[in-house]
């Protein structure tokens, strides 16, 4: 059980991180 959940938090979490780093990229360009 508590195995499940951690899969399932990773599986959220990694988009997330991917996208903040695209966004991070983007405004760094944009800005720069």
């Amino acid at each position: 059980m508590s195995m499940l959940t951690n899969n399932r938090k990773q599986r959220w979490l990694l988009p997330v991180v991917l996208g903040f780093i695209m966004l991070a990229v983007v405004l760094g360009a944009f800005l720069g």
